[in-house]
């Protein structure tokens, strides 16, 4: 009797596209992709803090070939800021060829406040 064997593979948030090659063996891989949390943004005016929104987050089986090759990224949280930038990085992971097979959004920026660089008032349409 054969026993299929497990093994869990963690990928963390880096500055380069990860390659992760199929195992002898593996016919099947289990992912599960989050997306980064966006950044909290700053109100100026009264200083209260808009929360950045939560990423997203997908699992799913896919039937792979041994000796695959699949490039691999990890979003990184937004950062955190006044005027409100900051979305959170998407996760994901491309099959050979550039075939996206599993994407996961990041979410997004806090939010701030508005801000505009007019001379005139009466320029501003709001």
């Amino acid at each position: 009797m054969l026993q299929k064997r497990q093994a869990t593979y963690t990928f963390r948030p880096s500055n380069i596209i990860e390659q992760w090659t199929v195992p002898i063996g593996c016919e099947r891989v289990q992912i599960n992709a989050k997306g980064a949390k966006g950044g909290n943004g700053w109100f100026a005016t009264n200083y209260t803090q808009g929360i950045g929104g939560k990423g997203g987050s997908v699992s799913c089986d896919i039937p792979l070939t041994p000796g695959e090759i699949l490039k691999i990224v990890v979003g990184r949280k937004g950062q955190d800021y006044r005027a409100g930038f900051g979305g959170g990085g998407a996760s994901y992971v491309i099959r050979t060829g550039n075939v996206p097979l599993v994407v996961s959004a990041g979410g997004g920026g806090g939010g701030g406040g508005a801000s505009n660089a007019s001379r005139h008032l009466s320029a501003r349409i709001l």
